[in-house]
């Protein structure tokens, strides 16, 4: 038993020390993901709406046709409402006649335009990061995948290995010896 508890030991120590820093990119690029908007927003003046609309936002039909008079020339993809408060407008996905791919932006409130914005933008590029490596295909995801399912294979290999895992978690840690103690069990705790 001793000797499978040390060989799943150093299948953890293995898996973490060659997967530690690919899973912390994609962990750093999926959290900034999720404030992708707001970091857009810094750039993109037009995103801002700045109004709260009074009663009723206006309706999609109304977005709709408040675009389709300003740029008549558009083929609309998506309308999206997005219900972060007053910071930001509804967003239109439309492609161009010349095939470019925009985003135009409208007040809630009233439906005025409020600009528009490329919509192959920080986003996108990040999105494809983090989805498929830049790859663009299902190989990227599988690649994602595998660093996922390692993730798994170090969480229960570490739980085998350190069979006292639980234990280690209420005790109080000994001073005067170091940080190594600390961030053992900042380890511990990180993987629960």
């Amino acid at each position: 038993m001793k000797a499978l508890r040390i060989f799943l030991f150093r299948i953890h120590a293995w898996l973490g020390l060659n997967t530690f820093i690919v899973l912390g990119v994609l962990f750093a690029s999926g959290t900034v993901l999720v404030f992708a908007t707001e970091i857009e927003a810094v750039f993109f003046v037009e995103a801002k709406s700045g109004s709260m609309p009074d009663g009723q936002p206006v309706t999609l039909g109304g977005i709709y046709d408040a675009e389709h008079a300003a740029y008549p020339d558009v083929q609309v993809n998506a309308v999206r409402r997005l219900d972060i408060g007053v910071i930001f407008g509804d967003s239109t996905l439309v492609r161009t006649t010349w095939g470019e791919k925009v985003t135009i932006w409208t007040d809630p409130g009233t439906g005025a335009i409020l600009g528009a914005t490329p919509t192959e933008g920080f986003r996108k590029i990040l999105a494809e990061f983090h989805d498929s490596f830049f790859t663009g295909n299902v190989w990227g995801r599988y690649a994602v995948m595998v660093f996922g399912f390692s993730l798994l294979a170090s969480l229960a290999t570490g739980l085998i290995a350190y069979r006292r895992f639980w234990r280690g978690l209420k005790s109080k840690r000994p001073r005067g010896r170091g940080p190594r103690p600390w961030w053992g069990a900042y380890h511990r705790l990180s993987a629960t």
